[in-house]
């Protein structure tokens, strides 16, 4: 990107560092990011003597990282993974023309349950614990299932 694109960009955003950078004027925009950058970079480093002098502190900053790893991870797991299963799937049943959703959008699967010949709904988000290639390999079994019950 040109320089002229991410001034663009920066203006739209309009966020807090936008703000900071322009308290001198537009004109000095570039010093004012260089004075915050280097902030940044002395705080940087007088943390890191901070957290290598004090034992305890360094322990409380290494579990802290990798709580934060855990947290991130699992909100990624368990949150946005199952929506883009979710919106892949309605994606497959639109171009196949079936509409199977519940009220709320999420995608069932029907399929026929045993020799009484009952109809089950079966939630995507609960059929399958992990998601990715077994949730296509799971939604692929369920619909031969349904074809050979069918015929």
């Amino acid at each position: 990107m040109s320089d002229r694109e991410l001034k663009r960009k920066a203006e739209r955003a309009n966020n807090i560092w936008w703000r900071l950078s322009g308290l001198l004027g537009a004109e000095r925009r570039v010093i004012m990011y260089a004075v915050i950058q280097a902030a940044f970079t002395v705080a940087t480093m007088a943390l890191t003597f901070v957290l290598f002098k004090s034992y305890h502190l360094h322990a409380f900053f290494e579990v802290f990282k990798l709580m934060a790893t855990v947290w991130n991870g699992g909100n990624y797991l368990f949150d946005v993974m199952p929506r883009q299963v979710a919106n892949k799937t309605k994606k497959k049943k639109t171009l196949a023309g079936d509409n199977n959703t519940h009220g709320d959008g999420d995608v069932v699967i029907t399929h026929s349950n045993g020799d009484a010949g009952e109809k089950e709904n079966v939630d995507v988000h609960n059929k399958c614990s992990s998601v990715g290639d077994e949730y296509d390999d799971v939604l692929a079994t369920l619909a031969v299932e349904e074809d050979q019950k069918q015929t």
